[in-house]
């Protein structure tokens, strides 16, 4: 696969500035969903105390909040995923596997959509009060509400570049991905064909007869030009004369 070079036409991507958006809210929301369940364990484990010694009760069970540590769980997923896509066409090429990108993509915006459902619903149910566990929760609830859309955008931004490279066959070709999640351009595919004014014949008969063993890839043929074919030995000037 080949490496693609540092530069800031490469980290200036649409794409890649959604990832550093998305690395930065889950960052924040690590934090938050974190000190959430730290507040809750410590809270339910002092009502559980409270209770058998109370009413002289043994083993009870209270049910914790696994809507924060989904959310803790998903934050770092993000955090390492997101790492991912936007180094490995620098550093590690050979992991830079296009179609990859596109699973990771998938998995992270389910993941954000349950985790949003998922807060949402336990912040339904604990109401609105003044305690600092109920303000975590909120908090996290809202922030993953505003992240989520960001995934939506990253998504389609990565299907829209997997297209080409799909109907182009471009996992052949063993290229890597681009920073931020993006599938490589195929050249001499029929997309890039169209835009170049290039028939669909002509892209078929490089792709069988003139096939780049080094890239993996097609070559288009050469543009057309106006110059007259010369046979062997004749002069050009005196031809054109």
């Amino acid at each position: 696969m080949t490496k693609t070079t540092f530069s800031i036409q490469a980290i200036t991507t649409p794409l890649f500035i959604i990832r550093i958006v998305q690395l930065v809210m889950s960052i924040i929301i690590l934090g938050i969903a974190a000190a959430s369940v730290h507040k809750t364990n410590e809270a339910f484990d002092r009502a559980k105390m409270y209770v058998e010694s109370m009413y002289r009760y043994s083993n009870v069970s209270i049910e914790k909040n696994h809507s924060c540590v989904f959310s803790t769980f998903v934050s770092v997923w993000t955090i390492l995923a997101n790492l991912y896509l936007m180094v490995s066409p620098f550093v590690l090429e050979i992991a830079a596997f296009p179609p990859l990108f596109l699973v990771v993509e998938f998995l992270s915006n389910i993941f954000w959509f349950v985790s949003w459902i998922y807060l949402a619903t336990y912040a339904g149910d604990i109401g609105s009060c003044r305690y600092e566990i109920c303000k975590l929760v909120q908090a996290d609830t809202v922030l993953s509400a505003l992240t989520w859309p960001s995934f939506i955008a990253s998504l389609f931004l990565v299907l829209k570049s997997a297209i080409p490279y799909i109907k182009a066959k471009g996992w052949t070709t063993k290229l890597a991905g681009l920073p931020g999640g993006y599938f490589p351009v195929i050249e001499g595919s029929i997309e890039n064909a169209a835009a170049a004014n290039i028939s669909k014949d002509e892209v078929q008969v490089a792709e069988a007869f003139l096939p780049d063993q080094t890239m993996g890839r097609a070559v288009l043929p050469p543009e057309k030009n106006n110059d007259t074919l010369v046979p062997a030995g004749m002069d050009l000037e005196a031809n054109r004369r």
